[in-house]
C-alpha cells in the first residue's frame, strides 16, 4: 500500500536553487526567434504563452502544487505513462519512481 505522504522534492518545498530558477521564468526579453518557435506550438497566441510561463514561475511560490498524495495516485485506473528527466535537480527521478509505483499498471 502506498504511503500517505505527499510527493515533493524536499518533503514540503522546492530546493532553493530550483525555486530561484523557477521564479526567474519569464517571457521578458525573449528574442523574436524564441517567440516564433513558441507561437508555432501554442495556437492561442501570446497570452497563452505568457500564462504558461507565469504558471511555471508560480511554482517557486507554491511548491505544494507539486504534491501528489500517493493514495490519490493509487486510484488512477487509466493507462498512465510517467515521463521524467533523470537529471532534473528540481524534481529528482525518485519522485517519478514513486508516482510510477503508486499508479497501478503505470509505465515509466
Amino acid at each position: 500500500m502506498p504511503s500517505s505522504k505527499p510527493i515533493s522534492t524536499n518533503g514540503t518545498s522546492i530546493p532553493p536553487a530550483c525555486g530561484r530558477q523557477l521564479a526567474a521564468v519569464t517571457t521578458d526579453g525573449l528574442p523574436e526567434p524564441a517567440w516564433e518557435r513558441l507561437r508555432a506550438r501554442h495556437r492561442h497566441g501570446d497570452d497563452q504563452i505568457r500564462a504558461l510561463y507565469a504558471r511555471v514561475a508560480s511554482l517557486a511560490d507554491n511548491p505544494s502544487d507539486m504534491n501528489f498524495p500517493l493514495p490519490v495516485l493509487a486510484t488512477i485506473s487509466i493507462p498512465t505513462l510517467i515521463i521524467h528527466g533523470d537529471r532534473d535537480y528540481c524534481f529528482p527521478a525518485a519522485m517519478a519512481v514513486e508516482v510510477y509505483t503508486a499508479i497501478p499498471g503505470a509505465a515509466l
